[in-house]
């Protein structure tokens, strides 16, 4: 056999894994031996560091076997969670200690096990107790949980549970020979506060393992290469860690710039590593510059790492390529934090997807003050996902979809719109693929019909010119009839998604009766005795006009006035008697009739929605699902909404059976604002009430005989917004002070977050 055909030995690189116990970690001998150290002599501590530092590696590899060296018993790492258990018909009394107990079981012989059900009853001291008494004369022993974080994040509500946890824990711990390490991610570390005064030592010692720097880069390849009995020269290492760790750094006027970074990332460099290594030909026995560029740059390597992760996807990949092109990476190539509510709530990725991205160290999850934070975790990995994302789509997307996502992500210019051909082609395939269209492309190809139209009315001006001259001769007040005819306007209901098209002088909305046909020639019926009749009219000069409704008429969240006609623009959220929300469009006069736009197209709500919150100033109505929701400022400084009690929280929102509606609690804002409630009073006054917080809404907008303020009965009837507390008088309200201000006009009161309405279906 020559040499050319011996098999090339394993591969010293692990790829995205962590290292094993047995198997040889590079690169971090000071590491092991300053934890192996501060663990022999603090007995307790907390080991730390970034998600992808390597902190499971670390611990297998090179803690585990370094400690048995000196002659610890070292049972094997153990976690807080576990799979269902096969064969236990009852719950364990404590979930986190029966999976580090069945852990630490893993290392016993089968005949020596503990059956399932015995183990399920078992406290952690009474455990190690049993099963490792005699370690107290041999040395001692280790107890070591990895990805300790787990304890926090499995179930945010079972506090109890995690109590007796930790006060098992800090118990076994008080035996002078044993020994801990608890390894999590550093996000968490603050986590653990409640619970560090039961634990022996409070967890002070602590060791933050920090990622490779350069010299450990270089290390780690060459010393991992050598074992393998392949040179990996100092140029091709120099080349490949300053490659890993290029960074692009954003210069004060706005320009980027490529750098160096002081750091790699441990799971890049071992992907680039095993790609480079599977490249090798068998008898190649040095790894040289123009090995690591036959590689395509550590760009390809990460690309094809990314291809692999979102493979695993399957029918959501493109959803993710898109999430993470358009979210995580920002339109100058740097890496942008996301919050991962947010993330959930555009629907383009789900919790499984997130894990899974995590998993492989391509996203990382971060934890502020309580709020679940998203980026990437190297700005190595902007351009590699890039230019895979683009590969991916001319492979995958019809010129069409390509075309779509380009015009999405320049602003949606008129310019990138298809004619033509392409057009054609592309509403075939439309109408092939329904069910398939994103978003965005039916937007573009919606976009790309309406300028054909405007094209063809352009081209025909000139022919039609002679005949509309004809016309204007033979029958000018026909076709003067025909344009004023015309619809001016689509009133679109927000609970059907049913648009109703506006035409004539005025049109009237509300409950109609036998006779008004006579006055309006257009109306639009609503059954409901919460609205008035001829409730409102609106005009083709887009005039609204508030016919002295019982209940009032809102635009954008704020009050039509009777007697006090206001304009109305294309896009304005409007609603009938804190009942009916509508959306207005306007249609642009067209002087061919038969040529008309689409109506506009909106999706009915969907089963469960309770609720709809208007966004005045946005323009947005957000669908209310859940339970319960908690309203906060948004980071571009509207309001924003989540599902879960978060930071900064300033309203409760729930659903509720009584005739309120809904349940609406003001929150502690510390006076950075205050919250206002506007309403209709009785005929034609409109006030604001400061409503304080830590009170229900409903019960602070009553009088002194309980009953609630006029015009204050259900919430829908209502708005709100946040303001200033320094505006309109001071009064005492259930025994509370609050401000009171009487609306005079749009800026009445001041508000700094909104205005919204919250919308009950009923």
């Amino acid at each position: 056999m020559t040499p050319s055909d011996q098999p090339r030995p394993a591969a010293p690189f692990v790829g995205p894994r962590p290292y094993n116990i047995g198997e040889k970690l590079f690169g971090r001998d000071r590491e092991r031996l300053e934890l192996l150290d501060l663990l022999i002599a603090e007995r307790i501590v907390l080991l730390y560091s970034a998600s992808g530092a390597g902190k499971t590696s670390l611990v297998q590899a090179a803690l585990v076997p370094a400690l048995r060296n000196e002659a610890f018993t070292v049972p094997p790492v153990a976690r807080v969670t576990f799979e269902q258990a096969t064969g236990l018909s009852e719950l364990p009394a404590n979930r986190y200690v029966f999976a580090v107990l069945l852990s630490l079981e893993e290392g016993q012989p089968k005949e020596r096990q503990f059956p399932l059900a015995a183990l399920a009853r078992k406290t952690l001291p009474d455990y190690l107790d049993e099963r490792w008494a005699e370690t107290a004369q041999t040395g001692g022993m280790v107890l070591i949980i990895d990805q300790f974080e787990e304890i926090l994040t499995i179930d945010p509500t079972d506090l109890e549970a995690k109590g007796e946890f930790f006060a098992q824990l800090g118990t076994a711990l008080r035996s002078p020979y044993r020994w801990a390490l608890l390894a999590m991610r550093e996000e968490h570390v603050a986590g653990l506060d409640p619970y560090r005064s039961v634990i022996p030592t409070r967890l002070a010692s602590t060791f933050r393992l920090e990622l490779l720097n350069e010299q450990q880069a270089r290390q780690t390849m060459q010393e991992a290469s050598a074992q393998a009995g392949v040179v990996f020269t100092n140029a091709a290492a120099q080349k490949l860690t300053d490659d890993l760790r290029r960074v692009r750094v954003q210069r004060p006027g706005g320009s980027l710039e490529e750098q160096l970074g002081p750091t790699v990332e441990p799971t890049q460099l071992q992907v680039v590593c095993l790609r480079l290594w599977s490249k090798l030909a068998p008898d190649k026995t040095t790894i040289e510059e123009g090995d690591v560029e036959a590689l395509g740059s550590a760009d390809t390597a990460l690309a094809d790492y990314y291809t692999e992760t979102v493979e695993l996807l399957g029918s959501r990949e493109r959803l993710v390529r898109d999430w993470i092109e358009d979210e995580l990476i920002t339109a100058e190539g740097l890496r942008n934090q996301i919050l991962k509510e947010g993330a959930l709530q555009s629907r383009r990725v789900d919790a499984e997807a997130i894990s899974l991205l995590d998993e492989r160290h391509l996203v990382r999850e971060e934890r502020r003050r309580g709020i679940s934070w998203l980026e990437l975790t190297h700005d190595r990995l902007v351009q590699p996902i890039r230019a895979n994302n683009a590969t991916w789509r001319n492979i995958h997307l019809t010129p069409f979809q390509r075309q779509a996502v380009l015009w999405d992500r320049q602003g949606r210019p008129d310019h990138l719109e298809l004619r033509g051909l392409g057009l054609r082609t592309a509403e075939r395939w439309a109408e092939e693929h329904d069910s398939d269209l994103t978003c965005s492309e039916r937007d573009f190809l919606e976009a790309c019909l309406r300028s054909r139209l405007r094209i063809r009315n352009r081209r025909l001006i000139p022919v039609m010119a002679v005949g509309l001259a004809i016309l204007a001769v033979v029958s000018f007040e026909g076709y003067r009839r025909l344009l004023e005819a015309q619809p001016w306007g689509y009133w679109t209901d927000l609970k059907s998604g049913e648009p109703h098209e506006l035409g004539g002088d005025f049109v009237a909305i509300g409950r109609s009766e036998p006779g008004f046909e006579k006055l309006f020639n257009r109306e639009i019926h609503l059954e409901s005795t919460f609205v008035s009749r001829w409730h409102l009219v609106v005009s083709r000069d887009l005039l609204a006009f508030d016919m002295r409704s019982l209940n009032g008429t809102t635009i954008n969240g704020r009050f039509l006035k009777y007697s006090d006609p206001q304009d109305i623009a294309d896009g304005d959220l409007i609603t009938i008697a804190g009942f009916a929300p509508f959306r207005f469009s306007k249609i642009e006069r067209s002087y061919f009739p038969f040529f008309r736009p689409p109506a506009p197209r909106y999706s009915p709500l969907s089963h469960g929605t309770w609720a709809i919150l208007l966004d005045g100033r946005a323009g947005r109505a957000i669908p209310l699902v859940d339970g319960a929701y908690y309203l906060t400022k948004s980071e571009n400084g509207g309001i924003s909404l989540a599902s879960a009690e978060v930071s900064g929280g300033m309203l409760r929102i729930a659903r509720s059976t009584d005739s309120f509606q809904m349940d609406l609690h003001t929150l502690d804002t510390n006076d950075d604002y205050y919250f206002f409630g506007m309403f209709k009073f009785e005929d034609r006054a409109y006030y604001a009430i400061g409503i304080p917080p830590g009170v229900r809404v409903s019960e602070f907008l009553k009088n002194d005989w309980g009953e609630p303020i006029s015009g204050t009965e259900y919430a829908s009837k209502m708005t709100f917004c946040f303001g200033q507390r320094s505006q309109g008088t001071s009064q005492r309200m259930r025994d509370l002070e609050t401000q009171i201000v009487q609306i005079q006009s749009n800026d009445d009161p001041r508000c700094a977050l909104g205005p919204f309405q919250i919308v009950s279906l009923r």
